[in-house]
C-alpha cells in the first residue's frame, strides 16, 4: 500500500493505492512494482501543474484476460533457518535458529501458526579441560484474530514454550482477548491507537525447583496493552504501555513502557530514538539455587532483577547535489 499526502498547494489532496506482491518475489520485482504505483499515484498531482502539458499516458491491453484464482486461498508459508559460528584455538560459539510459519490474512480473519527452535553453545578450551555451555529454546504458537467491525476485534491465542535459560521444561498458555482501535483499522498505516485486554491461563513445568518451592504450577493472568502509532510526512512515532498481572498474587506483575520516534527536523537532518523499560515483579520461574560466576558472565540462566531496559539513539544528516543519481558499481 502506498499513501500520497499532498503538501503546500496540494495539502487537501490525499490518495491511497493498494497492490500485491508475491511472498517469493525478488527485491527487484518488488521495487519495480512499487515504482509503477508511485508513478500512477503521482499522475493526479502532476495533472495540476504546468508539467501536465508534456505528460503522456499509455495503456497496453493484455493479450488475454485471465481470471485470477488463488490456489493457496490466502495462505502464505515460510521456512527459514540460520547458522552463525565463530571461534579460535581457545573458544568456539555456535548459534542455530529455525522458524516455520503459516499465515492467512483476510478482512474477516487473521490466522498465524508457527514452530521455532533455537540452539546456542559456547565452548572454552585450555590445556587441561574443555568446558561446554548450552542454551536451548523451542516453541509453537497459534493466533486467531476475528474482525468484529471497523474498530473492534477479538482474538484467541495458544502458545507452547520451553527454555533452559528460563528454567521451563514446558510452558503452555492460552488466552482470549478483545481490542478496540480509536481509529478505523483501514487507517492503521497512518495512525492507530489500540486498547487491548487479554485473560488467560498457563501451566508451567520447571526444570529445577523455583525460589517459591514449585516444580510445576497452574496460573491465571490478565494482560492490558495500550499503544499509539502515527506515521506522518514529518516522520513517525510510537508508544506503548503493557502490563501483566497474575490473579493468584497481585504482587506478581510486570509493567513495560516502549517508545520510539524518527523525525525529519529539517531537510536532510533526521533523528531517531527507541527505548524500552520494564518494571519486573513476575519472575516466577527463577531457580532455587545460587547463581555462579559462569551464570552471570555467560547469561546461562535468568537472574533476579527488578528492572530491564534498552535504549538506542541516532542522528543522520545528508546534503549536497540532488542530481547525483549515477550508479557506479566499480570497486
Amino acid at each position: 500500500m502506498v499513501e500520497f499526502i499532498g503538501q503546500h498547494d496540494y495539502a487537501n489532496m490525499t490518495d491511497t493505492l493498494i497492490f500485491n506482491t508475491k511472498e517469493a518475489d525478488t527485491d527487484d520485482a518488488i521495487r519495480n512494482q512499487t515504482a509503477k504505483y508511485f508513478k500512477l499515484g503521482l499522475i493526479r498531482f502532476v495533472a495540476k501543474t504546468p508539467l501536465s502539458k508534456d505528460l503522456k499516458i499509455s495503456y497496453t491491453k493484455p493479450k488475454n484476460q485471465i481470471d485470477v484464482v488463488d490456489k493457496w486461498n490466502n495462505w502464505v508459508f515460510e521456512l527459514s533457518g540460520n547458522m552463525w559460528m565463530n571461534g579460535d584455538a581457545n573458544y568456539r560459539s555456535i548459534s542455530l535458529n529455525n522458524n516455520y510459519s503459516a499465515n492467512r490474512v483476510t478482512e474477516e480473519l487473521k490466522i498465524g501458526l508457527g514452530v521455532w527452535w533455537n540452539y546456542n553453545d559456547q565452548k572454552f578450551t585450555d590445556e587441561t579441560s574443555i568446558d561446554l555451555y548450552l542454551n536451548r529454546s523451542k516453541g509453537t504458537y497459534g493466533n486467531f484474530v476475528f474482525s468484529l467491525n471497523e474498530n473492534w476485534s477479538a482474538a484467541y491465542e495458544i502458545n507452547f514454550f520451553a527454555s533452559t535459560f528460563g528454567n521451563k521444561d514446558f510452558d503452555f498458555s492460552n488466552e482470549v482477548g478483545i481490542e478496540y482501535n480509536l481509529f478505523p483499522y483501514k487507517e492503521s498505516s497512518r495512525r492507530a491507537w489500540i486498547i487491548r485486554y487479554n485473560i488467560g491461563t498457563t501451566y508451567m513445568d520447571f526444570i529445577d525447583k523455583t525460589v517459591y518451592g514449585k516444580t510445576n504450577e497452574w496460573l491465571t493472568y490478565n494482560r492490558l496493552r495500550s499503544a499509539i502509532e502515527l506515521t506522518q510526512p514529518w516522520g513517525s512515532v510510537y508508544s506503548s504501555l503493557n502490563g501483566i498481572l497474575y490473579l493468584h498474587d497481585f504482587d506478581k506483575n510486570r509493567l513495560t513502557f516502549s517508545t520510539g520516534l524518527e523525525v525529519n527536523l529539517f531537510e536532510g537532518f533526521s533523528v531517531n530514538f527507541d527505548g524500552n523499560y520494564s518494571r519486573v515483579r513476575d519472575q516466577i520461574a527463577l531457580r532455587d539455587e545460587s547463581e555462579t560466576e559462569t551464570d552471570r558472565l555467560l547469561r546461562q540462566r535468568e537472574l533476579a532483577s527488578g528492572y530491564r531496559y534498552w535504549l538506542s539513539f541516532g542522528v543522520s544528516y545528508s546534503f549536497g547535489s540532488i542530481y547525483n543519481n549515477i550508479v557506479n558499481p566499480r570497486f
